[in-house]
């Protein structure tokens, strides 16, 4: 599952990168036994983003799987997580929500 924001003057993007895996229904899910992420924002966050694996970011993050109807393949869910670099302030990403059409 993806989400960009892009600007019309391409003066700044964004991506976040959320990973469940094993997903087995509704439930909730745990960084980093089974829930992982990475975001990226070059310009607004001065190359504040973590990637996905990358053991040496201190992160911590938690997602659910909210509707799990793989009948009409609906998957829906929300996320919470944050993360902190050497260089970087501590980056909170909150009351993420995603539908997922299959």
């Amino acid at each position: 599952m993806d989400a960009y924001k892009y600007n019309n003057n391409s003066v700044s993007e964004g991506l976040i990168i959320v990973s469940f895996r094993n997903l087995t229904g509704i439930k909730n899910y745990n960084y980093p036994n089974d829930f992982d992420f990475s975001i990226g924002w070059t310009k607004e966050l001065g190359d504040c983003g973590t990637i996905t694996y990358d053991t040496t970011i201190k992160k911590w993050g938690r997602g659910a799987i909210t509707k799990y109807d793989l009948a009409n393949g609906i998957v829906s869910g929300t996320f919470n997580f944050k993360y902190k670099t050497l260089t970087c302030d501590t980056v909170f990403i909150t009351n993420g929500r995603f539908d997922f059409k299959l």
